[in-house]
């Protein structure tokens, strides 16, 4: 490991560096990637902008093999690894298809539902970005393509998950409450010390998204309140306080937070 972290210093440096030395850096990038055809075309053609690429693609690379214990992989766990890259690579080629799947329902969804699916359009470009990524790399040792592997797989998983929550949530009366899954709960109920975490949380972390819908979308201004407010009253019921900064926050923004 110390190795590779030398090796990550050397090639930052070069990176760094006003003048770049392209024979030095070509060198250092095939002791690297033991690439001896890009080596003699770089240094032929002094081709300096596909140096920096190549250096830049190989930082990349030493700074994840710090993170993670590349060289203890036995061959099955790269082989397992390579199979779920394919399962995400399908992913992939559904996003390329332009497949979104929003629901017509879409805003009257719970926020944090509608959430999931804006996640989702987020994590989209940096998987695109990450299997082109791991194309170029595909004669790369599989120690090098590893961190990139189990990145791509643990965004495909996200991804995932997130079409599951989205697709499978229902739309509920407007009198029922919903926990932080958007699943209903009794009108009654005592959140515990889960609930009361993360209603807490979605509160915080909508009263400035809430306050800012007030004055240029109506309809997912009275979506969004109407989740803040059932978070609000089952605070209020499970017996919590909240400050008074935050409380007139909430009322500022249209939540009805009682005297």
């Amino acid at each position: 490991m110390s190795q590779n972290v030398d090796y990550k210093q050397l090639v930052d440096e070069w990176l760094e560096s006003e003048e770049k030395d392209i024979e030095a850096g070509a060198l250092l990038c095939l002791k690297l990637n033991r690439n001896r055809t890009l080596y003699q075309y770089i240094t032929r053609k002094k081709a300096l902008d596909k140096l920096i690429y190549e250096m830049k693609k190989q930082s990349d690379i030493l700074s994840a093999r710090v993170n993670f214990e590349t060289n203890k992989l036995t061959e099955e766990e790269v082989k397992e690894l390579t199979q779920k890259a394919v399962k995400a690579a399908k992913t992939v080629e559904v996003i390329d298809k332009g497949v979104k799947g929003k629901r017509t329902d879409h805003d009257k969804l719970p926020a944090d539902i509608q959430q999931a699916y804006e996640d989702n359009l987020v994590i989209y470009p940096k998987m695109r970005s990450l299997h082109e990524k791991l194309k170029l790399m595909a004669n790369d040792r599989p120690c090098d393509r590893y961190p990139f592997l189990k990145e791509l797989v643990a965004m495909d998983n996200k991804v995932r998950a997130n079409w599951k929550l989205y697709d499978n949530a229902k739309i509920l009366n407007t009198d029922e409450r919903y926990t932080d899954t958007g699943n209903p709960v009794s009108k009654k109920v005592t959140l515990d010390a889960k609930g009361v975490s993360a209603a807490r949380k979605y509160l915080s972390s909508n009263k400035k998204k809430l306050a800012t819908l007030k004055d240029t979308d109506e309809d997912k201004y009275k979506t969004l309140l109407a989740e803040m407010q059932k978070r609000y009253d089952d605070l209020i019921a499970s017996g919590q306080t909240l400050d008074e900064k935050q409380v007139g926050e909430l009322k500022e923004a249209g939540v009805k937070v009682g005297e």
